[in-house]
């Protein structure tokens, strides 16, 4: 009978050791699989964020110029001009204005124009300035992504870490209980 218990209970222990090895198998494919992706997204996360500083240098040296040009020209801001300009023609369109009124909006309507076709270059800049930050952004979203991913993912490395660490515990003490109740067994086999 008591031979039989014991046979009985090496057998359970031995089964929830196979299982946990099983589950130990299967987390420490996750952890590499983890570790691997964690490396993937550092390097894809690290490639952005020097592919924006690259770019917040080219920009900084690109305002340096606009401001340079800027000083230079009596032209303006060129979006200022537009701006103006944009006024100016809605004005003469919504309000009812006297010949001459009209004929001074014009003419200075004219005068803007003439002003913003001579900041062409300056405009180029403005222009090349505004791309440069919409593509910083994007890069910034995207390297801003990468890192959340990145640190999803060493959460879920570090709860895989500790279930494994835990496992490996369990199934450390079923051997030691399997290899006891086996010495048991024998034991038992001897008085018999």
């Amino acid at each position: 009978q008591e031979h039989k218990e014991l046979s009985q209970q090496r057998e359970q222990a031995y089964k929830s050791f196979s299982d946990i090895v099983q589950e130990l198998r299967r987390l420490k494919q996750a952890i590499s699989g983890a570790k691997a992706k964690q490396n993937t997204l550092r390097d894809s996360r690290n490639k952005l964020n020097n592919e924006c500083r690259s770019l917040i240098q080219q920009a900084k040296a690109l305002n340096e110029e606009k401001k340079k040009l800027s000083s230079k020209s009596p032209v303006g801001d060129p979006n200022k001009i537009l701006f103006a300009i944009k006024k100016l023609e809605q004005k003469v369109e919504t309000e009812a204005l006297s010949f001459d009124e009209e004929k001074k909006v014009m003419r200075k309507i004219g005068d803007l124009k003439k002003r913003y076709g001579a900041s062409e270059q300056l405009r180029l800049l403005y222009m090349q300035s505004r791309d440069l930050s919409k593509k910083i952004d994007v890069l910034r979203k995207e390297a801003d992504s990468r890192h959340t991913q990145l640190k999803e993912s060493l959460q879920q490395y570090k709860e895989n870490l500790s279930q494994f660490m835990k496992l490996s515990k369990e199934a450390s003490a079923l051997r030691d209980q399997g290899q006891q109740l086996r010495q048991q067994l024998s034991a038992t086999r001897k008085e018999t």
